[in-house]
């Protein structure tokens, strides 16, 4: 299998992301026989270009994040935590893999950033959060299918602080479409902050940045 180093330019800077792996190479040696297989597929060693938006939307936020507790749902390699953090937010990366937090770990070292986050284990079924730990959550690409909406409708509603706002970052999946009116109807206001075109495998992809927070706060 090979590693390598993945590069993205956020915040005037090169990032440099250290993974075991490309995709094609581990899934190749994936179990089908698993049942949990499903939930545990290796998309995290990929920088998407979801990944990318949000990162560079963080840094966009820059003061509107400094000095904020902040959750990055699905962090994988830890792209947008490492640049919220370099902003000055005290950022905590959850994802459910126990190897992608440690490269995310090892990406926080080798991009030298001062603070670096807190990364956890952690289901977004059971997360191991006290109610309303946080006032500003987001994940990339974390709605590629509806069964997971409940949970993770519910993950917000649970953590985020009053007067707290959630940042997903959207590739226009044909699947999330319907996603912002299912929030709508649950009590969240929903706004579209931003929409880019970042380049993946020579093509276009149209990312959104849609931004929520519960109504009447």
């Amino acid at each position: 299998m090979s590693g390598g180093v993945l590069c993205a330019q956020v915040a005037g800077r090169r990032w440099e992301l250290l993974r075991p792996a490309d995709l094609e190479s581990l899934w190749a040696d994936f179990p089908e026989d698993d049942p949990a297989a499903e939930d545990r597929i290796p998309y995290w060693v990929e920088l998407w270009p979801a990944a990318v938006g949000l990162a560079r939307f963080v840094a966009r936020e820059g003061v509107a994040v400094q000095g904020l507790r902040c959750l990055d749902v699905g962090c994988g390699l830890g792209l947008s935590s490492l640049v919220a953090a370099q902003c000055g937010a005290q950022v905590v990366g959850m994802d459910l893999i126990h190897d992608a937090l440690a490269f995310a770990r090892r990406n926080a070292v080798h991009n030298a950033v001062a603070v670096a986050p807190s990364w956890v284990a952690g289901d977004w079924n059971r997360p191991p959060f006290r109610p309303a730990s946080f006032a500003r959550i987001w994940g990339a690409d974390i709605l590629y299918e509806t069964r997971f909406f409940p949970a993770l409708e519910g993950l917000f509603r649970r953590l985020l602080a009053p007067g707290g706002r959630v940042w997903l970052s959207d590739p226009d999946r044909a699947v999330s479409r319907p996603v912002w009116d299912r929030f709508r109807s649950c009590g969240w206001r929903v706004i579209c902050r931003q929409e880019a075109e970042l380049p993946w495998y020579g093509k276009p992809s149209l990312v959104r940045i849609w931004e929520l927070q519960l109504k009447g706060e």
